[in-house]
């Protein structure tokens, strides 16, 4: 049972590593694309529950969850007294609690270290396929997203900015935030001269989609 348990928590994992990927073909899905990523959340959620219920406690007493509760609760109420669009409300509320959500489910779950690493790897290997996209769009001058060109470039020779499977520089950039320390990690914290090259050359490919985002954000970090 252990071993179907590890299984399962490495495949969510998983998913979360490779969410860019996994959402860009999703998206393309008629009548999917709206909604996977909720049943997925929703899927991890109900599993995390069931195979770590005994953590429970544990969690209801992080300040946290305390705190995020209190938070979720005063932006309802603010909802229900305001007159304030629900279709914004919606979807401010999920970009602050889906995020939410996934850690409490990876808190129930309690990885173990052999897991963990799987996942920091998986998220080192997304990053470096983003970062990889990112310089070839640049390379063959992809046009960037009408939203999503930037004025004061334009005025400069810069007409391309590195966005990838997500559609946005600045999202781009963030991902790739996630991946070039953990990859940067990997270099010292292998012994291994060849992997150590590896994942040299790993964070230079994140680094340099990072930098060909052109995201002031992304780079102040």
């Amino acid at each position: 049972m252990e071993k179907v348990n590890s299984l399962l928590r490495k495949t969510f994992l998983f998913l979360i590593a490779f969410y860019p990927w996994i959402n860009y073909v999703f998206k393309k899905v008629p009548k999917l694309g709206s909604f996977w990523d909720d049943l997925l959340i929703l899927t991890f959620f109900l599993f995390s529950v069931f195979a770590g219920y005994k953590r429970i406690k544990d969690l209801v007493i992080l300040p946290s969850v305390l705190f995020a509760i209190l938070f979720a609760s005063v932006s309802i109420l603010g909802f229900v007294f305001n007159n304030y669009l629900f279709l914004a409300f919606q979807h401010q509320f999920r970009l602050l609690f889906e995020p939410f959500f996934v850690f409490i489910a990876v808190f129930l779950i309690n990885p173990n270290k052999d897991e963990i690493h799987f996942y920091l790897k998986s998220l080192v290997f997304s990053s470096v396929l983003l970062g990889l996209h990112g310089i070839y769009q640049y390379v063959k001058k992809v046009p960037t997203p009408a939203q999503w060109v930037d004025k004061d470039l334009e005025r400069t020779s810069i007409y391309t900015r590195a966005f990838s499977v997500v559609g946005s520089p600045n999202v781009l950039a963030g991902y790739l935030e996630l991946g070039l320390p953990v990859a940067f990690y990997y270099v010292f914290e292998h012994k291994d001269y060849i992997k150590k090259a590896l994942y040299l050359v790993a964070s230079f490919s994140i680094l340099g989609g990072l930098l060909l985002t052109f995201s002031r954000g992304g780079w102040l970090g």
